[in-house]
């Protein structure tokens, strides 16, 4: 009997997505997002304002590519995007804006008055809604005099002291928190008591940089991403510390400018692939022999060594490098997805896995990006990230009545939203969590 045509039709659909999947691997087993290009204009922000404070006269050639690769992704509007061709965005739009003013203030002054007519029209920042981005562009605008420092909110540096709560409180941002508020210790006028404290402070806060950056090899880069080292390396920069991190900084810089002047964001290998390997799985290609370079890529990339900074025990999986950040998301998905991939290899390190995961269970019942117990905005306690980490447990061959299984699913239900869907706080709108949650309980 032939095939009905319908389900002719969605088996071909599925044998050509993997076939176009499989196009998209790379000789190393990463499935590669396909573009040519990952040029961020915030990482590109990052970069230009941290080469202003840490080497102006060194790396003049560096900040002037960069300048006019700016210039050349500026919208016809007057705003920037964070990725170019999109709708301008208030955030990319004010740290651009003000990086031009910073560094070529004299030549670029059109640009800079569109931006700042383009933020004008938005609202400025008082109209931005994410209280984190309001933060980091206040920063900025602090650099050019459009904030006065002394209305600039104070990070509470002698928080380091305390490593529980700073982790806590601060999650990922952890590294460039501690950058800033070193720096503001500095050039932000402070009592007598502030300043007391922050110099007690500082060698924690100092430390927590330290540790992250030897963590990933002392490369010169955090987390593989300019923007994110932008912000560390122009914090240290400014506050005259760790010299020798912001020299690795300047170095890494200029290894990694992109030939149009541009800087990239952070790769996500290890995203990519996982996402890429779940649908073959589920596709019915788990025996394909071209996903035995996945499988060795997932092993290779378990970290063996703790990441001291943010609390975290080993056995993790970041979203990308052999030294990345620790990531629930990641270690939830790779764990599943070494359940479903053929042979016994990877029994040790899906082990390691479940006991990495059950250790960074919440108290609640759910799982944060890497810190445990922290309610940080877009780190914390995530419908999604929990629903991936039980996913990890249950394939793993944990069963459903497990007592972090059952303490899982409580809190997922109460996260339930009135409208009958679920958060993912690194996905946009609802989709992705609901959908994640509701495979889950199924």
């Amino acid at each position: 009997m032939s095939m009905p045509l319908l389900v002719y039709e969605v088996s071909q659909a599925i044998e050509e997505a993997a076939e176009a999947l499989f196009a998209a691997q790379r000789p190393d087993g990463v499935f590669a997002y396909g573009i040519s290009s990952l040029a961020s204009t915030l990482s590109t922000v990052g970069a230009v304002s941290a080469l202003h404070f840490a080497d102006p006269e060194g790396s003049k050639d560096l900040i002037t590519r960069g300048v006019a690769w700016l210039g050349s992704v500026q919208a016809e509007d007057g705003g920037w995007s964070m990725i170019p061709g999109q709708e301008s965005e208030p955030g990319s739009t004010a740290v651009a804006t003000a990086v031009l003013q910073l560094v070529a203030a004299d030549t670029e002054s059109d640009r800079i008055k569109a931006g700042q007519e383009w933020m004008r029209r938005y609202g400025g920042l008082d109209a931005v809604p994410h209280v984190e981005v309001v933060a980091w562009c206040r920063q900025f605008y602090s650099y050019v005099g459009w904030t006065d420092p002394r209305d600039m909110r104070r990070f509470p540096l002698e928080l380091a002291l305390l490593p529980g709560l700073y982790r806590r409180l601060f999650d990922l941002r952890a590294p460039m928190v501690s950058a800033l508020a070193l720096a503001q210790s500095r050039h932000k006028p402070l009592t007598g008591f502030q300043r007391r404290l922050a110099g007690w402070a500082e060698p924690h806060a100092l430390s927590v940089i330290r540790q992250v950056y030897e963590h990933e090899g002392s490369t010169g880069g955090w987390c593989e991403d300019a923007w994110v080292t932008g912000l560390i390396a122009a914090g240290l920069a400014r506050a005259g510390l760790g010299r020798d991190m912001v020299e690795g900084a300047v170095r890494w810089f200029r290894e990694q400018v992109n030939a149009d002047g541009s800087w990239n964001s952070g790769p996500l290998d290890l995203t990519w692939t996982m996402y890429a390997t779940h649908g073959l799985l589920a596709a019915g290609y788990g025996e394909d022999p071209r996903l035995g370079p996945v499988t060795s890529l997932f092993l290779r990339l378990q970290q063996h060594e703790p990441f001291t900074a943010f609390g975290c025990p080993p056995g993790f999986w970041g979203w990308s490098g052999t030294r990345g950040w620790p990531a629930t998301l990641e270690t939830g998905e790779i764990v599943s997805a070494l359940c479903g991939l053929p042979g016994t290899d990877q029994a040790d390190a899906v082990r390691r896995g479940v006991t990495w995961l059950t250790l960074q269970q919440d108290s609640r019942g759910s799982w944060g990006l890497c810190v445990r117990n922290t309610k940080v905005a877009n780190s914390g306690p995530c419908p999604h990230m929990t629903a991936q980490a039980l996913d990890g447990l249950l394939d793993s061959g944990i069963g459903a009545d497990d007592r972090r299984v059952r303490k899982a699913l409580r809190w997922l239900a109460k996260a339930q939203r009135p409208d009958g869907s679920w958060e993912s706080v690194w996905y946009r709108m609802h989709t992705a969590g609901t959908s994640a949650v509701l495979q889950t309980f199924v």
